[in-house]
């Protein structure tokens, strides 16, 4: 990579010897906040036996032509870490005494991003405390790079672990120095040269047989998990330095973070926990068990795992702590026991992405003045589990189309499974198993609800001098009862029509039933003829009245019976107005009984009686 000499300028008049001997190290980090504003945080670890923290600045370019600095930044939070146990944390430098005092500072800001391939966030300063793997005391320089042209809005990951690690010389080490990334990247992890502004970064001198990659005799980092592991065997500081590098689910480098770190090694009379404690020791629930530090598990699925860690110093007692909740916030971590100490970590339904996960425990033991801790890293293998979505209820209208019934699920189930009808309108939807992950279903409920129904659209003539009518008789089809005439649905009406004062006209007819369904309408147009009009003379006078005449059955399958007439002749109407059919009747009162022809259609139709100087009109309906 190609550094711009502006970039990097540092101002060692600023940051003197006496402070920079007391940073021992730090890392920056960042996150997207969107619309390519990035928060950065610059995380500085300072004993406090040095001089007092001054105001920081941030240094920004990329390849793309952009250059420019954040300075005068103040922390936002001071956290102490130093490596003391609680009863002699009130005798840290930190605190006014005299045992080593560490205080973790953490500044902040904001910025808009613009896409680049290569952004480069720095800081640095001048000098490094005198070790033992690195030549004189050369200055500290950290970075994180970004390459947001791809990685639009992503947050780099962030370390597990906050505090310096303070080892014991001759006893074996393993310190995380592993990260979570909350976007699910690939990570990998490698030790590089440690560096200072020069005024452009320059890899430090180390002393024969170190190296950037391989910074302490037998120090190795796993690629996977960031997990450090070595065994000291001088006293003093040994800097090193980790790089991360992330890649997309296409493999594509999106950034990197690196952190700028000693291990500080000490003659110790306090051993720490041992290496080979904390193997996982059972597992319940629908978990495999793949080894002593690697669990199986089917996304979805519930279980529990227990590991158990041990302290060869008698009378001391162990504090367990995990990074488990930041990488599933659902599972649950609960520590039982002190020496030994049993860390129970469970998963109940958890849905996870397929892959693989590292979760660390570290067990840190009670000794004072300084503590002994170890750390731990587990697999968790999340396979692709069959998920067939959640039980779902849905209600539809019995005139809606078909439902497509894995439209109708909910949770967003996997495709390909299949379903079966265990009860009128309640499917079973089942998922076969993936691999060694069990079969899934999920249960979906069809509610109908049956559409309104206010039949068909009629016109009528009714004489001004007839008794009222009721006007749902006269429309055809087979409207519903209950409906509202002239008003809408939750309005009542009278359904009644008065020739005597009426005047006529459309009237609508609405039916509801509520949700999903519409409603439905249908029109009755009626014509009240006055007096005059042929049709009505006569009507009401006592002398032509007789007992009611029946029409049965209704609808009809092509035979009416006609009861107590003495009609003359029979006019089948239909809808539009014409005569389909018509029959002479006879002079003699009774029972008549009439066969339809084949040639007269399935449909509504009014039948119109002729009996002497009047007439009659009834509706019915054919269905044969």
């Amino acid at each position: 990579m190609t550094f711009r000499i502006a970039l990097f300028t540092v101002s060692f008049a600023v940051f003197g010897t006496s402070q920079a001997n007391h940073l021992p190290g730090g890392n920056i980090t960042y996150r997207c906040t969107g619309g390519n504003y990035h928060e950065i945080t610059l995380t500085l670890y300072r004993e406090c036996s040095g001089s007092p923290m001054i105001p920081q600045t941030l240094q920004l370019s990329n390849d793309c032509g952009v250059t420019f600095s954040i300075s005068n930044l103040l922390p936002v939070e001071t956290l102490e870490i130093s490596p003391l146990c609680t009863d002699s944390l009130v005798e840290s430098t930190c605190n006014g005494g005299t045992s080593v005092g560490i205080l973790a500072f953490i500044y902040r800001t904001t910025v808009f991003l613009s896409p680049c391939a290569s952004w480069t966030f720095g800081w640095a300063i001048c000098c490094r405390n005198t070790s033992i793997n690195v030549q004189n005391t050369p200055g500290l320089w950290i970075e994180a790079r970004l390459n947001n042209a791809i990685a639009s809005c992503d947050a780099s990951p962030v370390f597990n672990e906050l505090p310096l690690p303070f080892v014991c010389v001759g006893q074996p080490v393993s310190y995380d120095c592993g990260t979570v990334d909350t976007d699910g990247n690939t990570l990998r992890y490698s030790f590089i040269d440690a560096r200072f502004s020069s005024p452009v970064p320059t890899s430090v001198n180390y002393m024969a047989p170190h190296t950037g990659a391989v910074p302490f005799t037998g120090m190795v980092i796993d690629s996977l998990t960031g997990m450090v592991t070595f065994t000291p065997t001088l006293i003093g500081y040994i800097v090193t330095a980790v790089q991360v590098d992330s890649y997309n689910a296409a493999g594509v480098w999106i950034g990197s973070v690196m952190r700028d770190y000693p291990f500080v090694v000490q003659a110790c009379s306090n051993a720490a926990p041992p290496i080979a404690s904390g193997g996982f020791t059972g597992v319940t629930g629908t978990a495999t068990l793949e080894d002593d530090r690697t669990v199986r598990v089917c996304s979805g699925s519930t279980f529990c795992v227990q590991a158990v860690f041990s302290d060869g110093d008698a009378g001391q007692t162990l504090e367990l702590t995990s990074n488990v909740g930041t990488l599933f916030p659902d599972a649950t971590f609960e520590v039982s026991g002190t020496n030994p100490s049993t860390a129970n970590i469970c998963w109940t339904g958890i849905m996870a992405e397929p892959g693989t996960y590292y979760l660390t425990i570290a067990a840190r033991d009670n000794a004072c003045p300084v503590r002994g801790e170890q750390h731990y890293v587990y697999r968790v293998i999340v396979d692709d589990a069959a998920y067939a979505g959640v039980n779902t209820s849905v209600t539809v209208c019995s005139s809606d189309p078909p439902v497509d019934l894995f439209d109708a699920l909910n949770g967003d189930p996997d495709t390909g499974g299949a379903f079966t009808e265990v009860s009128p309108s309640v499917y079973h939807y089942v998922v076969d198993p993936i691999g060694d992950c069990p079969a899934d279903s999920s249960v979906l409920t069809i509610v109908t609800v049956q559409a309104p129904n206010a039949g068909v659209n009629n016109a009528i003539s009714i004489c001004q001098n007839n008794v009222p009518i009721f006007m749902t008789d006269s429309l055809l089809g087979t409207p519903d009862p209950g409906g509202t005439w002239g008003a809408p649905c939750g309005f009542t009406a009278s359904p009644w029509f008065d020739p005597s004062s009426g005047v006529g006209g459309t009237i609508v007819y609405t039916v509801c039933t509520g949700a999903p369904c519409a409603q439905d309408v249908a029109s009755l147009t009626i014509t009240v003829l006055p007096f005059s009009d042929p049709a009505c003379i006569g009507l009401g006078m006592a002398h032509i009245a007789r007992e009611v005449l029946l029409l049965f059955p209704n609808p009809s399958n092509g035979v009416l019976a006609l009861r107590n007439t003495a009609a003359t002749r029979v006019d089948l109407t239909d809808m539009q107005g014409r005569i389909a059919w018509s029959v002479a009747g006879r002079v003699t009162e009774g029972d008549w009984i009439i066969s339809l022809p084949a040639s007269v259609a399935n449909g509504p139709y009014l039948l119109r009686l002729f009996e002497g100087d009047r007439s009659s009109t009834y509706r019915f309906e054919l269905l044969r």
